[in-house]
């Protein structure tokens, strides 16, 4: 048999039972004897305990608070830059038709010109035609009164 072995039957129980233990122990230290706090550290352990708590608590609701706001905050940065783009390309759009309807407003302006000299071109050669006309009606009553003399 080796050196290291030693039979189960050799080797002493060090396991103590409840009552030796609790005999054996100083008394300050055994839970439940003789170590009482007092009751003015219960309750300041109590209150200690209490304000922790609360402390936590707050820490909690101001932490899920901020989360939120942070949402919100990005959320709304997000909005803004779909707001900031859309507004752009409402700009673009508003600068195309601004160019447009300059560009629109001169072409019409030249229409508008030729227009108006065709109209006093036309005029004109009305004013013209009915003073021949006028003319004519003249001579043509002339050539009547001279065929209506003629024939008597």
């Amino acid at each position: 048999m080796a050196r290291d072995d030693l039979p189960d039957s050799k080797i002493p129980s060090f396991a103590a039972t409840r009552d030796e233990g609790v005999a054996s122990a100083p008394r300050d230290a055994v839970p439940g004897r003789g170590n009482r706090p007092s009751a003015a550290s219960a309750g300041m352990g109590l209150l200690a305990r209490l304000v922790l708590t609360v402390a936590l608590v707050v820490a909690a609701v101001s932490c899920a608070w901020a989360w939120q706001l942070q949402e919100i905050l990005d959320k709304s940065v997000a909005d803004g830059a779909v707001v900031a783009g859309r507004v752009a390309d409402l700009e673009a759009l508003l600068s195309d038709t601004d160019e447009s309807v300059e560009k629109s407003a001169a072409a019409l302006g030249a229409q508008l010109n030729v227009v108006d000299k065709e109209t006093r071109r036309l005029e004109q050669r009305r004013r013209e035609m009915d003073s021949k006309v006028a003319k004519l009606e003249k001579a043509s009553a002339v050539i009547q009164t001279d065929v209506g003399s003629c024939k008597r």
